[in-house]
């Protein structure tokens, strides 16, 4: 058999499947930088133990907001469960270390982490990524983060939120 008298079959084109388009928010379609710019260890209360409590800002917005560990851990719980075919980056181990060389350290990969997020049109469209970047009363964003995990996220094609939609 020769080379001449193999013919390979033509392949189909691919077609995109119909999906939900992303819901414009304050941080879609523009250069957003979040920071962790500082972390304190604070005192819990008579039941409670200590914490620590990151800074995070985002330019050209202007916020500043305190975030716990948990938040970060919660936040991106709740978008691998919105998002389930977007790569959601990684969280450090969850730890209770707080002497300063760690806390340095752990503000770095916070930071990578978020700034990981804000590269996803997608992931910026998330309400719950607005309101943890922006709601500073603790209860409040507390109060909103249960109702987003509460929430039953669709698992068809037709319901996920693409860029292209």
């Amino acid at each position: 058999m020769r080379k001449e008298d193999v013919t390979l079959p033509k392949l189909k084109t691919r077609t995109r499947a119909d999906t939900a388009k992303i819901v414009p928010t304050k941080i879609n379609n523009r250069k957003v930088t979040l920071k962790v710019v500082d972390s304190e260890v604070r005192k819990g209360g008579f039941f409670s133990s200590d914490y620590v409590l990151y800074t995070i800002t985002t330019h050209p917005l202007g916020w500043r907001i305190g975030r716990k560990d948990a938040d970060f851990y919660t936040l991106r719980r709740i978008l691998k469960a919105q998002f389930p075919h977007v790569l959601i980056p990684p969280l450090p181990l969850k730890s209770n270390k707080m002497t300063q060389k760690f806390l340095t350290k752990r503000e770095k990969q916070f930071q990578r982490f978020l700034q990981a997020i804000s590269r996803s049109e997608e992931l910026k469209s998330s309400i719950c990524l607005i309101n943890f970047l922006e709601i500073e009363d603790l209860k409040e964003f507390t109060k909103a983060n249960k109702i987003f995990e509460k929430a039953k996220y669709g698992k068809s094609i037709i319901e996920l939120v693409t860029e292209k939609g």
